[in-house]
């Protein structure tokens, strides 16, 4: 079998992230005929893809072992253009940056960051140099997960001992918090946003089902 995950679009085409027996984990193009073209592969664990349409640039986090310590992961975001060449990192291993996110303009790119003795932050960075723009702690007893934008207010998806919830950082990292959806004991996962809503898949009816988040006017459709 195959699997088809991380997939975002950019223009008429689809890019996602194929794995299954007879393959090794790749990035793929999927043109509008269902054509499929493999941009580059992945060695190792990486997130799902997010799209700059602006500069064509594909952007995810991606977590290898470390070649000394068998018990310690590295993670760097990194980005390759949508026509292929050398995959180029714009972080390093010093700060474990995992799931990125892009603004509007995809000039900034907000991750979650997990620091070796617990605890996690939301750190937003240059999507060109890697720059470190700020870094706003997770509010207490929450674990960041995933990001998404939303004009200039920042969403993340983040776990509790109640379960996921999806919560919101306001005023351009000014680090008010607060929450929009709060947390059930459910799961959320690949969490993004498109034309002012948050859309994530969730396991509440016991299969993992597509679901949109106006948080506007807090409609929750299925």
């Amino acid at each position: 079998y195959v699997d088809y995950i991380g997939t975002a679009m950019m223009g008429n085409d689809l890019y996602t992230i194929r794995k299954g027996h007879e393959y090794t984990p790749s990035l793929v193009r999927i043109d509008s005929t269902g054509a499929e073209s493999v941009i580059t592969s992945f060695a190792h664990q990486v997130s799902g893809l997010r799209t700059a349409p602006q500069n064509g640039r594909i952007y995810w986090s991606e977590t290898s072992s470390n070649g000394r310590w068998s018990m310690k992961a590295d993670s760097r975001i990194r980005y390759i253009y949508n026509y292929g060449g050398r995959k180029k990192n714009i972080s390093d291993t010093r700060s474990l940056l995992f799931n990125p996110g892009l603004n509007e303009d995809s000039s900034k790119a907000a991750t979650v960051e997990y620091f070796p003795k617990g605890g996690s932050s939301l750190t937003v960075i240059d999507a060109y140099t890697g720059n470190e723009d700020y870094s706003v702690a997770a509010p207490e007893g929450l674990q960041l997960v995933e990001t998404a934008w939303i004009g200039n207010d920042i969403y993340a998806a983040a776990v509790s001992d109640n379960g996921y919830g999806i919560y919101r950082l306001k005023t351009m990292g000014r680090g008010l918090w607060e929450a929009v959806l709060s947390p059930q004991p459910v799961m959320i996962k690949d969490f993004t946003s498109h034309e002012g809503e948050l859309i994530f898949a969730c396991d509440r009816t016991g299969v993992h089902e597509l679901y949109h988040l106006s948080p506007s006017d807090g409609t929750l459709r299925q």
